[in-house]
C-alpha cells in the first residue's frame, strides 16, 4: 500500500511543487487549500479552512479513513500582507496569526490522531530576510 500524505496548501506555489514530488516518488497524495482547486498532478484539492477546527479535523478524518491512516503531513499554506506593520488592522493581523499558526497546530493535531509519523513545516521568507518585514519576523 502507498504511503499517504496530506499536504495543505497544496494548490500554492510551493505546495504545487511538494505535491508533484509526492507524487513523483508513489505517495498517494490529498491536498487542500483554502477554496480547494486543482493541484499539479490532475487531482483535486479539497476546500478546507484551516483556522476552523471542525473542517481541518472532518478532510484529515475523510483522508485517514479512505487510506486507512495518513503516513505523513506537509503544511505549506500562508498568508501574508505586504504593507507597514503601522498599517495593519487588527484584523488583518489576527487573520496572518489564525492562518500561519493556529492552522498549523489544527492540522498537525489531527495529522497526529490520524497516526502521522512525520510533519513538515514550511515557513516565511519573512522569518530568513532581515530585509523584508523584521518587525513581523517570529
Amino acid at each position: 500500500m502507498a504511503k499517504t500524505v496530506a499536504i495543505v496548501g497544496a494548490t500554492g506555489t510551493l505546495g504545487s511543487a511538494v505535491v508533484q514530488q509526492f507524487a513523483r516518488y508513489g505517495w498517494s497524495v490529498h491536498g487542500c487549500s483554502k477554496h480547494g482547486g486543482m493541484m499539479m498532478v490532475g487531482l483535486d484539492a479539497a476546500a478546507v479552512d484551516v483556522t476552523d477546527e471542525a473542517a481541518v479535523e472532518a478532510w484529515l478524518g475523510d483522508v485517514a479513513t479512505y487510506r486507512r491512516g495518513i503516513s505523513a503531513l506537509v503544511c505549506c499554506q500562508g498568508v501574508s500582507l505586504v504593507k507597514p506593520s503601522l498599517d495593519l488592522t487588527a484584523e488583518e493581523w489576527r487573520r496572518v496569526v489564525d492562518v500561519n499558526l493556529t492552522g498549523v497546530f489544527l492540522c498537525a493535531r489531527e495529522a497526529i490522531r490520524q497516526g502521522a509519523k512525520r510533519i513538515v513545516t514550511v515557513g516565511s521568507i519573512h522569518g530568513c530576510t532581515p530585509t523584508s518585514y523584521p518587525q513581523r519576523a517570529a
